[in-house]
């Protein structure tokens, strides 16, 4: 992590693989930056129970455990890729962008992850467009 420039760099090793299978770097949103910044620097930023690094199976049982407490659905940890992915989106972040940052190799495999649009939704994505392409033309 470059905490002073707000990136995150997720680089290939020996031993892991992030999704892609390549390095990547993706910007901090100030907030997760603010937290970060708090956290102890060392060879991993969050850890596991036993102080290494944190198990998928770990982290998907802790997230089942709160999800319970919090009476939401529960739900696995490409929920996580899908909010993004779709937030992402909605605030206009160019798709490519979109790929670049979550990993996708390519839209086909992205979109695969993206939520499904609601009616409502849909249709003011139409007329904001058709708002565009009138004042363009």
């Amino acid at each position: 992590m470059d905490l002073k420039q707000g990136i995150i760099n997720v680089k290939v090793r020996e031993d892991w693989q992030p999704k892609g299978k390549r390095d990547r770097a993706i910007p901090m949103h100030s907030k997760i930056r603010s937290v970060l910044e708090r956290q102890p620097i060392g060879l991993y930023v969050f850890r596991g129970p036993e102080g290494g690094r944190i198990k998928e199976t770990y982290a998907l049982e802790c997230l089942k455990r709160d999800q319970a407490k919090l009476n939401l659905p529960i739900c696995d940890l490409h929920g996580f890729r899908r909010f993004f992915a779709t937030s992402m989106l909605r605030a206009g972040v160019s798709v490519d962008t979109v790929r670049q940052w979550g990993g996708w190799s390519s839209l086909e495999t992205m979109m695969r992850y993206l939520a499904d649009v609601s009616v409502t939704e849909s249709v003011q994505a139409m007329q904001e467009a058709s708002k565009r392409m009138a004042a363009a033309s």
